[in-house]
């Protein structure tokens, strides 16, 4: 499937879920947001049926957890449990990710980019200390979570760093790019449950967090055929 004929029709389901965000239209939502990662996942089999490696497998694994966070998530207002159990499975999809971003080195030839350049670890070691020191003080009994899900969450993004140089450009560049929005899109979440009301909160942590697994999705593809992914 073409981009153009994907976003063609995926275009008007985020368009759908931004409005009711916006709007505060929960039919919207719930009628809507159930449909983008789905989607997505299925633009991601379209395009890699014919070479289903590991690597797609992985990433198609995080897509679908992601999809059983973001309806879970839907009923977070209902009790702590909900928001708790979304996390869960968000923090498996980002395990899955992290799988994947290390099975697309994992054969190729050369020494990991982290290795010869280790201080490129010092903006994502600081990204995490302001993330969850920022949230610390008003997470209670959330602490530990949080600081597990933070942790994990910066970690996807260093493994997706990692790979530069050993996997196409333009996958590297995708999946980057869609770790980095993830972080951001959860940023928002937080501060806004956790902190501070977040004016139209939902539009900007939707259009991050689509925008996030878009990237990812297309990385995916992209990778395709490289000596990474082969199973």
């Amino acid at each position: 499937m073409t981009r153009k004929r994907f976003w063609t029709w995926f275009a008007p389901l985020v368009a759908g879920d931004l409005i009711g965000q916006l709007l505060d239209l929960k039919a919207l939502e719930y009628i809507f947001k159930p449909l983008l990662v789905p989607a997505l996942l299925l633009y991601l089999y379209l395009n890699t049926r014919d070479d289903v490696s590991a690597f797609v497998r992985l990433v198609m694994g995080g897509l679908i957890l992601s999809w059983v966070g973001d309806v879970v998530l839907m009923f977070s207002d209902r009790g702590e449990l909900f928001f708790a159990a979304g996390l869960g499975a968000f923090l498996v999809a980002h395990l899955l990710y992290i799988a994947a971003y290390v099975r697309s080195v994992s054969r190729t030839a050369g020494v990991a980019f982290l290795r010869r350049r280790p201080l490129w670890l010092l903006p994502f070691g600081l990204l995490f200390v302001g993330i969850y020191g920022l949230l610390y003080p008003a997470l209670g009994a959330m602490r530990v979570p949080v600081l597990v899900y933070t942790a994990t969450i910066v970690l996807m993004a260093v493994l997706a760093l990692n790979r530069w140089g050993r996997v196409p450009e333009a996958s590297f560049r995708l999946i980057l790019w869609g770790a980095l929005l993830f972080i951001l899109s959860d940023a928002i979440l937080a501060i806004d449950k956790f902190l501070v009301t977040v004016p139209h909160a939902g539009v900007a942590v939707m259009s991050t967090y689509v925008a996030a697994q878009y990237l990812i999705v297309e990385g995916g593809i992209a990778q395709r055929g490289a000596a990474g992914g082969v199973p």
